[in-house]
């Protein structure tokens, strides 16, 4: 009988350590999907913040004197300023998943249409690489728009 109640006491820790170790692996996941958000919300801090300092460069000229010009010889505009802001707004929309990848060329083609855009790219596109360089997201964004942008070059 001893023997039986070993054996059963053997089960239940064996069991035991199954389950803890399943809850464990549930653990490990939860706190890697918790990670992933918290950065993920972290980044999006960071571009509002850069949304409200554009915004501030938009409306204060004295503010818009401190970015760098967009390529040499030019000096930045609201309209660069204003021209970003809707180009991240894409990417945000993208990266987040408000919009599909179908859906993201669509409105970069759209937006390349407007000859203001057209410009702005051609004068930041090599500044605004060489800040993102080495970045897999910025990188992909960047061919999209290139992509858009020599879609609509008119024939």
């Amino acid at each position: 009988m001893g023997i039986f109640f070993s054996g059963v006491a053997f089960l239940g820790i064996a069991a035991a350590l199954l389950l803890q170790g399943r809850e464990l692996r549930n653990q490990r996941e939860e706190l890697a999907i918790a990670r992933q958000e918290q950065i993920r919300s972290s980044e999006l801090a960071m571009r509002q913040l850069h949304t409200d300092l554009i915004k501030m460069a938009i409306e204060d000229s004295e503010l818009r004197s401190v970015w760098p010009a967009p390529a040499p010889g030019h000096e930045t505009t609201r309209k660069d300023h204003y021209c970003n802001l809707i180009l991240n707004l894409q990417k945000v929309a993208y990266e987040t998943g408000t919009i599909e990848l179908q859906e993201l060329r669509s409105a970069l083609r759209f937006l390349m249409t407007s000859p203001d855009m057209r410009s702005f790219w051609t004068r930041s596109r090599a500044a605004r690489v060489s800040v993102t360089a080495d970045d897999e997201a910025e990188d992909t964004f960047t061919a999209e728009v290139d992509a858009a942008y020599a879609a609509t070059i008119a024939p």
